[in-house]
């Protein structure tokens, strides 16, 4: 059971408004419920009755399951830190970008699914003439299924990998080097890193466990495998910029950014920032992948239409010359 990252990003961005203008979060929980139905209600409903049992903020937003861990870390550090408006900000941000990276996929995507269903229908059309209804439906529908069956798999196996990638360092590497998603993959992890990161060290989180929450946020196993290993190394002083460029799980452009953040005192302002960058990269990455799958999609129907002719023309044929031997 989710929320669409639309519903979230409203959600998010009205306790934010709502939170800076004054209103304690118990009462802008109350205020929301009012317009709010299903999900969205029970969700708001649940973290009121939470609140007024007396439970952190934290505890409250971990304790529904409408709720991701990367959203309740998010929360916990803005809270711990007295800063939980920007964590909300932070979080519709994020959400905005999902939304906006699954509309763009659905558009992209949307008229080779049209074009696909219409091929499989237009083949089976003469069998409705020369067979009859029922012979047509058994084809279409024999087809379709298929066709329906080979996307489940396909998308029960990609989430099995990514699950696998959240915090297997070998999955993890093994997305990243798929073709169109591997960058994308890539881009949000490091922005869910950062993000955290910056969230827990605002809180006055101190650094090893800023950093662990951070490597699990990411959900990239690489990350996540980096972190751990380097953080006996922090805890004897040593920094943490160059030992993160050194375990290769990490973007050239990132880490220099926290060694300069390091060094100069601003790594806060410098994590916000690659947070923010990445975040964008990968939106980008996303919609030029939405683009290429669009035409690999397009061009697969295409072939699909022609064998289909081919294949109705050699039947024709072939029934043909049967008729010339009688």
């Amino acid at each position: 059971m989710r929320l669409p990252p639309r519903d979230k990003q409203t959600f998010y961005h009205s306790l934010a408004q709502l939170v800076r203008s004054g209103v304690d979060l118990p009462g802008a929980l109350a205020k929301l419920q009012t317009a709010a139905r299903g999900r969205r209600r029970s969700l708001l409903r649940g973290l009121h009755s939470a609140l007024r049992d007396g439970n952190t903020i934290g505890e409250a937003f971990a304790d529904q399951p409408l709720v991701s861990p990367l959203e309740a870390q998010v929360v916990a550090a803005s809270a711990a830190g007295g800063r939980i408006e920007t964590g909300f900000e932070r979080l519709a941000e994020y959400y905005g970008a999902a939304a906006d990276a699954a509309a763009t996929l659905r558009k992209r995507l949307a008229y080779p699914v049209y074009v696909l269903h219409f091929s499989v229908f237009a083949m089976g059309a003469p069998k409705l003439f020369t067979a009859g209804a029922e012979a047509f439906l058994k084809e279409t529908v024999s087809t379709l299924g298929s066709i329906y069956a080979l996307a489940a798999l396909a998308w029960i196996l990609w989430t099995l990998l990514r699950d696998a990638g959240a915090t297997g360092a070998l999955s993890d590497q093994l997305l990243r080097a798929l073709p169109l998603v591997g960058k994308t993959r890539r881009h949000f992890a490091v922005a869910r890193f950062c993000m955290i990161y910056e969230l827990q060290l605002g809180a006055g989180i101190n650094v090893l466990d800023a950093l662990s929450t951070a490597g699990k946020a990411s959900r990239s196993g690489w990350m996540r495998k980096a972190v751990e290993g380097i953080l006996p190394k922090v805890r004897a002083g040593s920094q943490v910029g160059p030992l993160l460029a050194a375990s290769g799980a990490f973007p050239e452009d990132v880490t220099r950014g926290i060694i300069v953040g390091e060094d100069s005192g601003r790594l806060d302002q410098e994590l916000q920032r690659l947070a923010a960058t990445a975040q964008a990269e990968g939106l980008s990455s996303l919609k030029n992948a939405s683009f290429w799958i669009y035409q690999l999609l397009y061009l697969a129907m295409l072939l699909s239409v022609a064998y289909q002719i081919i294949r109705s023309f050699q039947q024709n044929i072939g029934q043909s010359l049967k008729l010339l031997d009688l």
